[in-house]
């Protein structure tokens, strides 16, 4: 990975978890919004701005192993398995943001339902 393609990446995943961060404010706010209210459906949203918030917990605790440049042992399998670069851990940046987003997302979903439909 050429340092111009680094520095894209970075941009790209920092856009990403601010998108995602403000996302988890809003869902927070709805939900609070409904426990005010007496909605008995913000449980639901609550389990999944909760979920949302594991997944960016552990996208934060593994941000030091996700921005090595070097080789980075994995220890799931011993010593087996060994990324090269930041290039390789694009797979596992879109993992998690992934299913950040797919929280967040049923979570303000399930916000709409419960209010509008």
């Amino acid at each position: 990975m050429t340092e111009k393609q680094f520095q894209i990446f970075c941009k790209v995943i920092y856009r990403v978890t601010v998108m995602t961060l403000m996302l988890q404010i809003v869902a927070c706010g709805m939900m609070f919004w409904m426990f005010w209210r007496g909605m008995p459906e913000y449980q639901d949203v609550l389990m999944g701005l909760a979920g949302s918030i594991i997944w960016s917990l552990m996208l934060l605790s593994s941000k030091k192993t996700l921005f090595k440049r070097k080789e980075v042992k994995m220890g799931t399998l011993g010593d087996s398995g060994i990324m090269h670069s930041l290039g390789a851990n694009i797979f596992w940046w879109c993992g998690y943001h992934f299913f950040e987003l797919f929280f967040v997302l049923y979570a303000i979903w399930l916000y709409i339902k419960a209010v509008w439909l």
